[in-house]
């Protein structure tokens, strides 16, 4: 059952109305803030519009930092290889985050850049213009969003200060407050928040919902994340949330890190070297472990991996079968598995109870994973669409329409629940809830208690006996407010800790954003110089590809490399030039090369037509 149509060229004539129409009303963006990729889009004319970024509506979340300056999506991908201590890039994975975390310690140590502690704050370390800077993954997440604003702005003739951004259901309270503050740095005035599954859930029931009350399971498998949420929608603008179950460690990132481990031991059997101690190399195979699971999931059996490393000393190649996937994986299929289970029989949930599953995220394209829940929920039908990647961002669009009132809508009624139990310590180190897990957002919760220590820390008082109020805001932040039993004292906070940026923090660093955002003419045409030139290099990782490398000789490849390297002087060396220009330079020393693929009649074909 396909649902949400989406008609890829509505988004070309869309964007060419967009560049000459002045709206007269605000409007309010919804930004699917995701892991590899960011799209952002906007309710207009009784319909849902995504907002193009370099001819495509997907940006990817990547950041390369320069001799030249800055590069954001496709350029900055394009650089990974290249520049892999500069190219930021994953910061979803640890925005929130402590340095000392043990689950970003874990994570970050296949990452090529670098990063330090800042009294446990996380700051990335990066070079510049040939200095080096350091950046708070809120910021990084910030020169993305800016890059989604700027282009929204450009299209729509308006300045845009509404937000609606999007977050894993199971993100914390030190990870939304990161997540605001990103959008606030960016140029944001005021940033709501919205559960990627349920804004898919909105999104599907803008064009399916009838006035049945029906119960949905939404199964998103993205690039860093995983969610289940069971909600109830019942009607086009109602909406109630049961429950809902999650992991920030297991998404498309945590397979292709199972491949990278697998064949990283290959490697390192067969070279007695590990590939861990060479970014470049790392880079290198973790994207060959990407491409590699997105052709046995979808077009292959049996795939090789092959690439050069250690500047083409060494030459890795190896295979990758379906099967051999899965079995690699087993592990994150047995925790999928498991939380299925969890989520349905802890929360007393018959399987007759869920209407259906809507399936987003490209995880949800592992045929394994689709067999395992057809085979949980004994069915053949799965909701899915063409456009899974864009579905979350409609569905922030149209929420960021209704509650910033962008639209004359019915009120939209979304109950929202708590991912997690909240409690304080009490004696004897015992839990005492507050709010249990699945309590409703928006609701008051009251504690009376006796004397206890623990509860004094972060309390500008001694605590002895009292009442203490725990309360969640529609975005998830919890507020604590306590009053001491027979005295005035009392204190209201926003819950406070390390990792959260202060509000001091986030003003300097909205500062710092405005002077780089206005620039001078000078670099802003740097700017511009490198994002063309970095989209002509992207031709020359085409062609390389496109060549059998085993028929190559050493000698032939070291001449590709003297090409590509002279080409790169050339470019350092002259003031910006168009793009035409840069292809036809790149073209000509191309033809220094094109004896040696002539001897492979399909090398050859490709060769020609990249040109």
């Amino acid at each position: 059952m396909k649902w949400m149509p989406v008609n890829q060229k509505d988004y070309a004539k869309s964007s060419q109305r967009y560049k000459y129409q002045i709206s007269r009303m605000p409007l309010s963006l919804g930004i699917d803030l995701g892991t590899e990729n960011a799209c952002a889009a906007v309710y207009l004319d009784d319909k849902i519009k995504c907002i193009l970024n370099e001819e495509d509506v997907l940006l990817p979340c990547y950041i390369s930092f320069t001799e030249k300056g800055l590069l954001t999506g496709k350029a900055a991908l394009s650089h990974i290889r290249r520049n892999p201590r500069n190219t930021v890039f994953g910061v979803k994975r640890f925005i929130g985050r402590t340095f000392d975390d043990p689950l970003f310690q874990e994570d970050f140590r296949e990452f090529p850049f670098h990063a330090y502690n800042d009294n446990q704050k996380i700051k990335i370390c990066v070079m510049c213009k040939e200095k080096p800077i350091s950046l708070a993954p809120e910021e990084v997440s910030a020169l993305i969003l800016s890059r989604l604003k700027t282009a929204a702005e450009a299209s729509l003739g308006q300045k845009i200060t509404n937000v609606v951004l999007t977050i894993p259901a199971h993100f914390n309270d030190s990870q939304r407050e990161a997540t605001k503050a990103a959008g606030k740095i960016a140029g944001f005035d005021d940033v709501k928040l919205i559960a990627e599954p349920t804004a898919a859930a909105v999104a599907y029931s803008f064009n399916n919902a009838d006035q049945n009350p029906k119960t949905f399971m939404v199964f998103h498998l993205g690039t860093g994340n995983f969610d289940l949420t069971v909600l109830t929608i019942k009607n086009k603008s109602t909406f109630e949330l049961k429950t809902t179950l999650g992991d920030a460690y297991l998404g498309g990132l945590d397979f292709d890190k199972m491949l990278f481990d697998h064949f990283a031991n290959v490697f390192k059997h067969n070279q007695k070297k590990d590939i861990l101690d060479y970014p470049c190399s790392t880079t290198k195979m973790t994207m060959a472990c990407e491409k590699a699971k997105i052709a046995v999931c979808t077009v292959v059996d049996v795939v090789s991996l092959s690439f050069a490393c250690f500047c083409n000393d060494i030459y890795f190649n190896s295979k990758l079968t379906r099967s051999q996937f899965e079995e690699l994986c087993d592990p994150l299929f047995e925790k999928i598995m498991c939380y299925l289970e969890s989520v349905i029989k802890d929360n007393g949930i018959e399987l007759s109870e869920i209407y259906d599953i809507i399936l987003v995220g490209k995880g949800t394209r592992i045929p394994k994973i689709r067999r395992i829940i057809r085979s949980f929920f004994h069915t053949r039908e799965l909701l899915t669409t063409k456009r899974s990647s864009t579905a979350v961002a409609f569905g922030a669009a149209i929420y960021a329409a209704i509650i910033f009132g962008d639209i004359q809508s019915e009120q939209l009624s979304l109950t929202k629940v708590v991912y997690r139990s909240i409690g304080i310590e009490t004696s004897g180190n015992v839990m005492t809830k507050i709010i249990n897990r699945n309590s409703h957002f928006l609701a008051v919760h009251l504690a009376l208690l006796l004397h206890t220590p623990t509860i004094n820390q972060g309390l500008p008082f001694t605590y002895t006996k009292g009442k203490v109020t725990f309360e969640l805001n529609f975005d998830g932040i919890l507020t604590i407010a306590a009053m001491e039993e027979h005295l005035t004292s009392s204190c209201r906070i926003i819950r406070t800790n390390n990792e959260r940026l202060s509000e001091e923090e986030i003003n300097q660093m909205t500062e710092d954003f405005e002077k780089y955002q206005k620039g001078n003419d000078e670099d802003k045409i740097k700017l511009f110089y490198t994002e063309s030139t970095e989209s002509s290099l992207e031709l020359a990782e085409s062609i390389v590809r496109s060549i059998d490398t085993n028929k190559l000789s050493p000698l032939q490849k070291e001449k590709f490399e003297e090409i590509r390297t002279d080409f790169l002087e050339w470019l350092s060396s002259h003031p910006p030039v168009e793009k035409k220009v840069i292809n036809e330079r790149w073209e000509k020393a191309l033809k220094l090369l094109e004896p040696s693929v002539l001897f492979d009649k399909e090398a050859t074909s490709t060769f020609q037509e990249i040109k």
